[in-house]
């Protein structure tokens, strides 16, 4: 099998080929993330949210160019991290609460969590704002 162009082997390896496989998968995955990440700055990327994220459901997240580049960029390093931890489990080094971790850090990590990334925050603030006058 094969990760980012490197060759890995099935099941539980351990030793010094095992340390270099789990490495060579780590970075073939880092090196896709930049360039998705440069595909995404330059607006030439497909990635995109899934359909059923609620929280890409705002017009803006397809529409505005600052705010499909932040989704584009959330969801492919989270797919890089998701594809990470999934190769170790196929060596043997992941476990559930692991994947229980990075779910709860991609959930967090998210930019609907801040306000600069959350197009729906911006009309109430301003509701905000104009109420205070």
């Amino acid at each position: 099998m094969t990760s980012g162009g490197t060759e890995v082997p099935e099941g539980p390896v351990t030793g010094r080929r095992g340390a270099l496989a789990r490495i060579g998968a780590l970075y073939g995955g880092y090196m896709r993330l930049a360039g998705d990440l440069a595909g995404i700055a330059i607006g030439a990327s497909p990635v995109k949210p899934a359909p059923e994220d609620w929280r890409f459901r705002d017009r803006a997240w397809a529409d505005h160019p600052f705010y499909r580049r932040l989704g584009q960029a959330y969801t492919a390093s989270c797919a890089v991290a998701d594809e990470t931890l999934d190769e170790l489990a196929r060596n043997g080094r992941a476990t559930p609460a692991a994947r229980f971790l990075l779910t709860i850090l991609e959930s967090a990590t998210a930019p609907t969590n801040t306000l600069l990334g959350n197009p729906a925050a911006f009309p109430s603030l301003a509701q905000h704002f104009e109420s205070r006058r």
